[in-house]
């Protein structure tokens, strides 16, 4: 009885580069158990991109993982139930798709 073939696989002489991951923040100023953050991002290491829009920066440790990580350009003042949370979270997807590395 005849095995059926391997399947066929094209030859690869270039790796591609490990995908990124990006991880959007909408907050109001820190996170929320920081150092559980911490933690899961460092498991990702060079992996992770982080964009935070927080509706108050100075609210922000300096040992918090989104310290440094405000898309500054494009911050958004937002309120509860209205329209801004879109234009906000919008804000965040743009900055992270303009970082080709991003999957």
């Amino acid at each position: 009885k005849e095995q059926p073939a391997e399947p066929k696989t094209p030859e690869r002489t270039e790796l591609a580069p490990a995908p990124q991951m990006a991880f959007l923040f909408l907050t109001r100023g820190d996170l929320h158990q920081p150092d559980g953050w911490r933690s899961y991002l460092a498991t990702a290491g060079e992996r992770a991109t982080i964009y935070n829009n927080a509706r108050a920066e100075e609210a922000i440790a300096p040992h918090s993982p989104l310290f440094g990580r405000q898309i500054r350009e494009a911050v958004t003042d937002t309120a509860w139930g209205d329209l801004s949370l879109v234009r906000a979270t919008l804000a965040l997807l743009q900055e992270a798709l303009a970082e080709e590395s991003n999957s």
